[in-house]
């Protein structure tokens, strides 16, 4: 990004989007507003080993409960 780009930045560090003078504001915010972010969220659940591959059905069964 060259310096102008980066003066265009405000303090959430999101580039300030200016109107035209015959622009639709509320087309404007509703585009502003359409626009979201996803993020990669933490898995809650925790992998565990319950047995091996020699156990019977039955002992993995006793194992898991």
């Amino acid at each position: 990004m060259d310096s102008k780009v980066l003066k265009k930045l405000n303090k959430s560090k999101k580039l300030v989007k200016k109107l035209a003078k015959n622009g639709n504001m509320v087309a404007e915010a509703d585009e502003v507003k359409s626009t979201i972010k996803f993020q990669m969220q933490k898995l809650l659940c925790l992998a565990v080993a319950v047995g091996d591959v020699k156990m019977t059905d039955e002992e993995l069964c006793t194992t898991s409960t």
